[in-house]
């Protein structure tokens, strides 16, 4: 690729533009566009390719294609954590969407049931469910896994 290749497209096979196919890469790309152009990002469209990828499957298939590693500042972007949560999300909502999906609800945080059983078993020793977003530092990590290695609570 050359060094000034830029932007996101999307792709379905040949002749599944109007099919059901098509309407899901359209509702995933019109998301996931809705992110990127905020970075000054190229729409390179919504593309028909007989592509392996997308022929020899069962069901149905979109390639997505998210910017240019051979480009300067799109590999800088496709390193840059809050890009990739932003296009993330809006992948995983466009998906959603596409399928009619709705997020499930709950007031518990997804590792909150983890926590509790670790505090039960007596693995922790005080409440941190105010925490479980906070980031673990490589040291605390470490010891972690050596404890889980020698069998320690």
């Amino acid at each position: 690729m050359k060094p000034d290749s830029n932007g996101f497209d999307s792709y379905v096979y040949p002749g599944h533009s109007t099919r059901k196919t098509g309407k899901i890469r359209d509702i995933i790309h019109d998301q996931i566009t809705s992110v990127v152009k905020e970075y000054g990002i190229r729409d390179r469209g919504k593309q028909e390719k007989d592509l392996q990828v997308l022929r020899d499957t069962h069901m149905d298939a979109v390639l997505l294609e998210y910017l240019f590693i051979s480009n300067p500042t799109e590999s800088a972007l496709l390193r840059d954590d809050q890009f990739i949560n932003k296009v993330a999300r809006a992948t995983a909502e466009g998906i959603a969407k596409a399928m009619n999906l709705s997020e499930k609800q709950t007031n518990d945080h997804w590792a909150k049931p983890d926590h509790d059983e670790l505090m039960a078993a007596g693995i922790i020793n005080s409440d941190h469910s105010h925490e479980l977003d906070k980031p673990i530092s490589w040291g605390a990590t470490l010891s972690i896994l050596n404890r889980i290695r020698k069998g320690e609570k």
